[in-house]
């Protein structure tokens, strides 16, 4: 997703320009290898490679399920997660958000509105915005503006934000992000943002 978010044109490039030639893994590779490579290359998944074909794959969500299922105890949320994450304003446009997305290598920008957390606006989000209408004309419904990026990031956003408190278990913390379909989780002590966080951080 990020490498498309740092395309200009997403309907006219080509796949070949933008991926990237990954490391794979083994079937005798240790999960704990394989999340070191994921963290340090900031991968979501992984292939599994035997005799030079693809026999599968390891992403983040599994080794989430993972951890979430496993018990570890004495690591709270505060411990893992990624503090004074960037934070934008609900009214900010969603192509200052592809930049700094692009800019800073991430995935998640909470969203804020006279202090209070209000939204989440992901990378997926920014490029399903920059995916062209086939069907309509793109005049008649503004998608120029789209292609654009010019509207305010609230309007694509998640509004029911997933979040969690500091003292929240590692365990606590993984089954709310799997239990939600989510990715990430944001943490709040009272109204103020924390920190986050999100696959690469477990």
């Amino acid at each position: 997703i990020r490498d498309i978010l740092g395309t200009r044109d997403i309907a006219g490039a080509k796949p070949s320009l933008i991926g990237k030639i990954v490391p794979s893994l083994s079937i005798e590779s240790k999960l704990g290898y394989a999340a070191r490579i994921m963290n340090h290359y900031r991968l979501r998944a992984l292939p599994i490679v035997q005799h030079n074909k693809i026999i599968g794959q390891i992403d983040a969500k599994s080794i989430v399920e993972g951890i979430k299922n496993a018990g570890i105890g004495g690591v709270n949320a505060s411990d893992i997660m990624t503090p004074n994450p960037v934070l934008m304003r609900a009214k900010d446009r969603a192509s200052s958000a592809k930049g700094i997305m692009t800019r800073h290598r991430i995935d998640h920008i909470p969203l804020m509105e006279e202090k209070r957390l209000v939204g989440m606006v992901t990378s997926s989000h920014i490029v399903r915005a920059m995916v062209p209408s086939e069907k309509v004309g793109r005049r008649s419904l503004g998608i120029d503006k789209l292609i654009r990026l010019d509207f305010p990031l609230i309007s694509i956003a998640d509004r029911n934000v997933v979040t969690s408190k500091n003292n929240d278990t590692l365990q606590s913390v993984t089954g709310l992000i799997i239990d939600m379909n989510s990715t990430y989780s944001v943490v709040k002590q009272w109204d103020e943002v924390q920190g986050i966080i999100t696959y690469r951080d477990i």
